[in-house]
């Protein structure tokens, strides 16, 4: 008997057959997911032409508020106390540092001025380089 005889099952072709059907419903339900509903309110997930991306974010701080803005922001991911935190502002304050000048000091300076544990010095010292990134960045896209 051959393999092209009558009694010899082709299984490519008997996959392909129950296959194709199943692989045409995943993919429309998968296509269908990635549409907007339609409806009165739906979201614009891009601006509008014309609008500025930059508007998007909020600007940065003024430079005389950069140390208590991004001594906030670190608080606040840090979950530190109002009190911790202001008598590290105080700190910092009182030595004119700014946050891109506590990127460039040990955090060991930073435990000493802030009154943080090491581990937030530590941890501030990486987050005032980074939003120090971010907010030059701002600052270069608004020129």
């Amino acid at each position: 008997m051959s393999a092209s005889g009558p009694d010899v099952i082709d299984f490519g072709s008997a996959l392909l057959t129950c296959a194709t059907p199943w692989l045409k419903s995943i993919a429309t339900a998968a296509v269908s997911s990635l549409t907007l509903p339609v409806s009165g309110h739906s979201r614009n997930l891009f601006p509008p032409p014309g609008r500025d991306i930059e508007r998007l974010s909020s600007p940065p701080p003024a430079i005389e508020d950069e140390l208590s803005v991004c001594m906030r922001a670190f608080a606040t991911s840090r979950a530190i106390s109002d009190e911790l935190l202001d008598n590290a502002v105080a700190g910092l304050d009182e030595v004119c540092y700014t946050p891109d000048i506590m990127g460039e000091v040990t955090a060991g300076r930073l435990q000493t001025l802030t009154g943080f544990p090491e581990g937030h010095a530590i941890a501030l010292h990486k987050f005032a380089c980074e939003w120090c990134g971010k907010i030059d960045a701002k600052r270069a896209r608004r020129v």
